[in-house]
């Protein structure tokens, strides 16, 4: 039997919490960090600040700079928390493993669970409308065998969708996606390696791939 996992996401969790208790910050560029403190650094941030050159790790001023409509708004703990316990609520009535890797986002293990549930994709939509209709909130999903391909095919998303990588189908699916998907690649701390990487010429995952362990 293939194991059925499920990486289950509120991508930009704060930003979205944020979002849904200030309507007016919708369309707006918005980062999360420390309104009053003189060297904050951006926590996370909405595609329209993204897009703005605002990334996580920046200095909340050198962020203003380059977008001067950003809306800062102070990280809150209690919310998040709130928020994240009320998802696992959602996830403990039919994944009999599950863990989270961090606030808003999971890995649900659905294996041996279709006579149950149905099939794994049909509960994980299942599961994705739930999350909507009693949170407020929309998820995105990826499917696969094991963790890395389920959170990868969710990575590639915005909400709400899903991804099913069915066995066998992995490599197809991985190979041709850019290194910067790679967990551990996003972010400063992942910036050098992936600017070796790039240097390296190795653009996909399929290029890392084909180079033996020795030679990286």
């Amino acid at each position: 039997m293939d194991r059925q996992i499920v990486c289950l996401c509120i991508p930009r969790f704060e930003v979205a919490l944020a979002r849904l208790d200030a309507p007016s910050l919708r369309t707006r560029p918005v980062a999360v960090a420390s309104a009053h403190a003189s060297r904050a650094i951006i926590r996370e941030v909405s595609p329209e600040a993204e897009d703005a050159g605002v990334i996580p790790g920046l200095p909340a001023d050198r962020a203003r700079r380059r977008c001067p409509s950003l809306r800062l708004v102070p990280p809150n703990p209690t919310r998040v928390a709130q928020a994240h316990h009320a998802l696992v609520s959602c996830m403990i009535p039919i994944a009999p493993i599950w863990e989270s890797f961090r606030p808003g986002h999971f890995y649900l293990d659905l294996t041996g669970t279709t006579r149950l549930f149905g099939a794994t994709c049909d509960t994980t939509m299942r599961l994705e409308r739930d999350v909507t209709s009693r949170l407020g909130l929309q998820a995105v999903a990826g499917i696969g065998t094991n963790k890395l391909v389920a959170q990868m095919a969710s990575s590639i998303l915005t909400p709400p969708q899903l991804c099913d990588v069915r066995a066998g189908s992995e490599q197809d699916f991985l190979s041709p996606l850019p290194v910067s998907r790679l967990p551990g690649l996003q972010g400063p701390e992942g910036s050098a390696l992936h600017t070796r990487l790039t240097d390296l010429n190795l653009q996909t995952i399929g290029d890392v791939s084909d180079v033996s362990l020795e030679a990286l």
